[in-house]
């Protein structure tokens, strides 16, 4: 054993200790290992039984411990408010790509022109310098799918084939009359508390996960 260190984090009522090693196999020279275990740090220099694959002989741990500082089921814990969080950083994205949709994008009456089998609206409208767009949009609700019917949609100004019908916005919209779109001040304010939960899976990661 050349180096033990316990790790900020514990199971089984004992600090897992991070347990380095120097082995040494013909062919390969001299390799290095590290091993995990519930248990105190041995002595230094304590001589230990290796274990390391015949074929990788770079993979190997000490015998009776593990490869990695965490078990699978601590791993399918942790992957769990990963995988959360993922989805938070992701409804924050898109509610902000919306926050600045409703800023930026300018409101036009737009015509069904076709539907496709898979629910893909061909949408046809006239920007704001007279030119003639059609764009190709999925709506998330339902809407007047007969040709020539009217929908309400938000254009991209600087990009007018990036577009969203008013009917997908989250939330309540104010502005109609006006043609100044935004949301209520509640709806925004909503959106820097969605930052908490990320914020608390940074810190779990920071001190849990060895460095």
């Amino acid at each position: 054993m050349v180096e033990c260190r316990e790790l900020p984090y514990g199971e089984d009522r004992y600090n897992i200790a991070e347990i380095h090693f120097a082995y040494a196999v013909e062919g390969f020279g001299e390799l290095s290992g590290v091993s995990y275990s519930p248990a105190v740090c041995p002595k230094a220099s304590t001589e230990v039984e290796v274990e390391y694959l015949r074929e990788n002989p770079v993979t190997a741990r000490i015998s009776g411990m593990r490869c990695r500082s965490y078990t699978l089921y601590v791993l399918l814990i942790l992957f769990l408010p990963a995988l959360a969080g993922i989805g938070i950083v992701m409804l924050l994205k898109e509610r902000i790509r919306m926050l600045r949709f409703v800023r930026s994008g300018i409101l036009v009456s737009a015509k069904v022109v076709s539907k496709s089998v898979e629910g893909l609206l061909k949408l046809r409208f006239s920007a704001y310098d007279g030119q003639i767009h059609d764009v190709v949009i999925e709506p998330e609700e339902e809407v007047s799918t007969s040709r020539g019917a009217t929908v309400r949609l938000l254009y991209d100004p600087s990009n007018p084939s990036r577009a969203i019908l008013l009917s997908d916005l989250p939330g309540p919209i104010t502005g109609l009359e006006t043609g100044q779109l935004t949301f209520p001040g509640s709806f925004i304010r909503a959106i820097p508390v969605l930052l908490l939960p990320v914020a608390t899976l940074v810190v779990l990661y920071l001190f849990f996960v060895p460095r």
